[in-house]
């Protein structure tokens, strides 16, 4: 199964300016959808940002999405650092092409 991982501007973003909880709840109702089934996952500094301003988001991230929604930075941190070293040598590939 593909996930997608969300980062803070997702949540901000939508909440703020894109999809406000009492104009768009059909948006908030699949996020928390595609939580539930694994589809999309968070990390946990990312919770540490959102929950930092106990407003209506940080309500919502903590009665709606699952417990385990917020992955661990340590456990992801080498998926990442394999993904960045990929992505520089493909960019140093494209850059040696005439």
């Amino acid at each position: 199964m593909v996930q997608y991982v969300l980062d803070t501007n997702f949540f901000v973003q939508a909440h703020r300016m894109h999809y406000p909880f009492d104009i768009f709840p059909s948006f908030w109702n699949k996020v928390k959808e595609l939580a539930e089934v694994g589809v999309i996952v968070s990390l946990d500094k990312v919770r540490n940002e959102l929950v930092h301003n106990k407003d209506h988001l940080t309500d919502w991230i903590e009665t709606n999405l699952p417990k385990d929604f917020f992955k661990s930075s340590e456990v992801i941190i080498n998926q990442y650092s394999a993904v960045a070293s990929w992505q520089l040598q493909e960019a140093v590939i494209i850059l040696r092409r005439p």
